[in-house]
């Protein structure tokens, strides 16, 4: 067995731990209703911590560790140069993460300073936002932690934060809080130029046509599967145009140098494909759920059709082309809706939320299970990079 499977192994099953610790405790300090209460600090407090205090789980980790330094070295001294036209050009409008590592070193001079910045700018939001936007928050939290988002916020950081922005960027917009949402949406882009795309997307989703198109039937998600597997067939078309833009050909770019020394991605494609099956299965379940309920739950409705959005994305990702895998990336920004999904999903009675559902019952410990084995696989099949460490700089 080779050392860095071994690294994955281990990096698997004590994340599995840490998030199965974390959801027990959650769960057994929960109280409902909207309003934040104790517990969402105490999960805040451990999700910061727990990440704050971890040292490297991916390549990705590493390069941002040594980016935070170079961007302190290069604009510590003159901030202002950062929104410059010559500096944002250079950088693709991505000066998030630039901005968080120079406020870091103002605030400490331990390089890792900006880790704790970048997991209040992660959890707390996501706390708030599963709290106020969810039935329940303990699920919408447990989806996030075992479906691998977890994993993806500790070595994709980047993405990570954009995604949460655009997350609560679509809320505002649902809540006609447009000025909100357009703020939201460019600074997301600031961390990740993929958050364009998801913006594009679901804006178009908000228009009549693609509300139609997008309405959560067994037909419609039978056409997002075959557009999937058309766009993958198509992938020339798909690379070239993604070539053709100068945002995208330099990410595409990155991602294709090095694969054999940085990262091995033989299985992404496996892993990419069984979260492909698991989405498509949490979709039917609500299509099922919708088509039993008269009243066509407007939430579960519009949430439903948000995830359909991922699908092709994913499908052209089952590839283990060197930039190809890459659209599961855009995917994710759909995915992540999950957590509001799920809960709808599962709980299906006031009864089944007074007991609660995370309890031990034969009703849902497939679900869980399933969950549960996803994660535990998620760090080998789908991350595959060969610098896994798990340790911690608190007393070095």
């Amino acid at each position: 067995m080779s050392d860095s499977l071994v690294r994955k192994l281990n990096w698997s099953v004590v994340s599995t731990v840490i998030c199965c610790c974390i959801i027990f405790i959650y769960y057994a300090l929960y109280k409902k209703g909207k309003r934040l209460h104790f517990e969402d600090y105490i999960i805040c407090f451990l999700l910061v911590v727990i990440s704050s205090l971890r040292y490297g789980v991916g390549s990705d980790y590493f390069r941002y560790l040594e980016g935070a330094a170079r961007w302190v070295r290069l604009f510590d001294s003159d901030v202002k140069s950062l929104f410059t036209d010559n500096v944002l050009q250079r950088y693709s409008f991505e000066i998030g993460y630039k901005i968080l590592s120079v406020i870091s070193h103002r605030i400490s001079e331990s390089p890792y300073m900006v880790f704790w910045l970048v997991s209040f700018v992660i959890y707390i939001p996501l706390i708030i936002y599963c709290r106020k936007n969810t039935r329940d928050s303990r699920i919408a939290v447990a989806v996030y932690l075992l479906f691998g988002y977890w994993d993806i916020s500790l070595n994709v950081i980047g993405q990570s934060v954009a995604m949460i922005l655009m997350l609560i960027a679509n809320k505002a917009m649902d809540d006609k809080k447009y000025i909100v949402s357009v703020l939201l949406i460019i600074c997301a882009v600031t961390f990740h130029t993929t958050a364009i795309v998801a913006a594009v997307l679901i804006l178009l989703s908000k228009t009549p046509f693609f509300k139609r198109f997008l309405e959560p039937t067994r037909g419609n998600l039978i056409k997002m599967v075959v557009i999937g597997i058309a766009m993958r067939f198509a992938t020339g078309l798909f690379g070239n145009i993604l070539s053709r833009s100068s945002i995208f050909a330099s990410y595409t770019r990155y991602l294709s140098t090095g694969v054999s020394d940085i990262v091995a991605r033989r299985y992404t494609m496996i892993g990419t494909f069984i979260e492909g099956i698991l989405v498509l299965m949490f979709l039917y379940m609500a299509i099922k759920k919708l088509e039993n309920d008269s009243m066509r739950d407007k939430k579960l409705s519009n949430v439903s059709s948000m995830i359909m959005i991922g699908i092709p994305f994913n499908i052209v990702g089952i590839s283990r082309s060197d930039w190809m895998w890459l659209s599961n990336r855009f995917a994710e920004y759909f995915f992540i809706f999950l957590i509001v999904l799920i809960p709808e999903i599962i709980i299906n009675s006031e009864t089944d939320t007074k007991r609660g559902v995370i309890a031990i019952s034969n009703k849902y410990i497939p679900f869980w299970l399933t969950m549960i084995f996803w994660h535990a696989i998620f760090a080998i099949v789908m991350f595959n990079n060969n610098h896994f460490v798990i340790d911690t700089y608190l007393f070095k």
